[in-house]
């Protein structure tokens, strides 16, 4: 086809975001265009809860991956000024299904702790990887 195909997938929690998201990422480069493409290497984070088979064991002994928390900490709430600092307002079934969610999961894997007032379908979760929502 003339092209130079690259494939890997990604976690962007390797490389600081405060978010554990896998992604395939496909990097095809015409056969004419002499550039060499690499991935970004190596993972600047890691944990097991990040880790993949494959990977170098050593890179487990990397800082934890950042969480939702540690970014949120970085915000400047006094900033009365910045639309984003105005707090949610997430009706109080949301807050209490928010209480079943451990820190860097998603409902999806949790759907079965909820009571039955609290279940939402897994096709809005959008937590789940293995399954589709219909």
């Amino acid at each position: 086809m003339g092209y130079t195909v690259h494939m890997d997938i990604l976690n962007s929690a390797w490389y600081g975001a405060a978010t554990k998201r896998e992604r395939l990422i496909i990097v095809a480069i015409r056969n004419d265009v002499e550039d060499i493409f690499e991935y970004p290497q190596p993972p600047q984070y890691m944990d097991q809860s990040i880790y993949r088979s494959g990977l170098d064991k050593n890179l487990l002994k990397l800082p934890s991956p950042k969480t939702v928390n540690d970014a949120l900490r970085l915000i400047d709430y006094k900033d009365v000024d910045d639309i984003d600092n105005l707090p949610m307002n997430h009706s109080e079934k949301t807050v209490r299904r928010f209480k079943y969610i451990p820190e860097g999961d998603n409902i999806a894997n949790h759907m079965d702790l909820l009571p039955d007032e609290l279940k939402i379908s897994k096709f809005y979760s959008r937590g789940s990887d293995n399954e589709v929502g219909w």
